[in-house]
C-alpha cells in the first residue's frame, strides 16, 4: 500500500476524532449543563468501571447487576454515537455537494457500455446524492446504535462472570465487533454487493456503499478513555460534564451512591 494513502488515512482519522470531541464538548456545553439537572448529570459522569466494582461490592448480582451496568454504559457513552453521526453527516454532505459542483470526468470512450456516456439532469444527480446521504446516515446511525448497545451488553456480563476489572475492555471489544458484523450485513443492504466486497472501515469515500474512510466503531475514542482504567472518554472521561456536576451539587440534595 502506498506509504502517502496510509498516512493521509492517519491524518485523515485523526482529525474526524478530533472533529468528534468538539462537537460532543459543544453538545455538553450548550445543551446538556443547561437544559439537565444535577442528577442527571451526576449520572452521566460516572465512571463505568467504578460504577460496576461499587455494585459487585454492594452485592448486587444476577440479572439486576447486567441490567444495571448496561444502562450506566449506554448512558456514559450516548454522546459517543451522536457526535460521530453528526460528523459523519457533515463530512458525507460536503462529499455530496463537492460531486455535484465538481463531477467526476467521463470514462474514455473506448470503455463506455451501452447505455453508458448519456448526460444527467442536475435534478437526477441532485436526487442521487440526497438518497446516498439518506442511506448513509441511516447506515452509520444503524451500526453505532447496535455496537453500543451491545459493547454495554457485553460490558455487563463479562462484570458479571468475569469481574469489574473487564468494564471497559469488553464494552471496546463488544463495539468494534458489532460493528464490523453490522457493516458486512447493512452496507450490501443498502448499496448492493459492491459494498461487501470493500475492506471492512473504510474505502476511499468516493464510491457508492461501503464506509468511507474515518468512519468507524466509537471504540478507537473509547480506547482513549480508558487508558487510566477507567471508563470511555464519554462520561467520567467529560471534565466539562464533572466540573458542571461538582458545581450543582452543593445547589441540590441529590444522591450520588451508585
Amino acid at each position: 500500500m502506498d506509504a502517502g494513502k496510509v498516512a493521509a488515512g492517519t491524518l485523515w482519522l485523526s482529525l474526524r476524532e478530533m472533529a468528534v470531541i468538539t462537537v460532543r464538548r459543544a453538545l455538553e456545553h450548550f445543551y446538556l449543563v443547561p437544559s439537565v439537572s444535577v442528577r442527571w448529570l451526576w449520572k452521566l459522569t460516572k465512571d463505568p468501571t467504578q460504577s460496576a466494582t461499587r455494585k459487585v461490592t454492594r452485592g448486587v448480582a444476577g440479572t439486576r447487576l447486567i441490567t444495571s451496568v448496561t444502562v450506566t454504559n449506554v448512558r456514559a457513552h450516548f454522546l459517543s454515537p451522536l457526535s460521530s453521526v453528526a460528523v459523519q453527516l457533515i463530512t458525507d454532505s460536503f462529499t455530496a455537494v463537492t460531486r455535484l459542483l465538481f463531477p467526476p470526468p467521463p470514462p474514455p470512450s473506448s470503455s463506455l457500455q451501452a447505455g453508458q456516456g448519456l448526460v444527467i439532469s442536475p435534478v437526477k444527480a441532485t436526487g442521487v446524492q440526497i438518497v446516498w446521504l439518506v442511506k448513509r446516515t441511516l447506515s452509520y446511525s444503524i451500526k453505532l446504535t447496535l455496537s453500543t448497545v451491545s459493547g454495554a451488553l457485553l460490558s455487563a456480563v463479562c462484570v458479571r462472570y468475569v469481574g469489574p476489572w473487564t468494564t471497559s475492555y469488553a464494552y471496546i471489544l463488544g463495539d468494534m465487533l458489532v460493528f464490523q458484523t453490522a457493516s458486512s450485513l447493512i452496507d450490501p443492504l443498502l448499496f448492493g454487493a459492491a459494498a461487501a466486497k470493500r475492506p471492512l472501515g473504510g474505502s476511499s469515500g468516493g464510491g457508492i456503499g461501503g464506509a468511507s474512510a474515518g468512519e468507524g466503531s466509537t471504540a478507537s475514542t473509547a480506547a482513549a478513555g480508558t487508558a487510566g482504567g477507567g471508563g470511555a472518554d464519554f462520561g467520567a472521561g467529560s471534565p466539562f460534564l464533572a466540573t458542571a456536576a461538582a458545581g450543582g451539587a452543593g445547589k441540590s440534595r441529590i444522591s450520588t451512591s451508585h
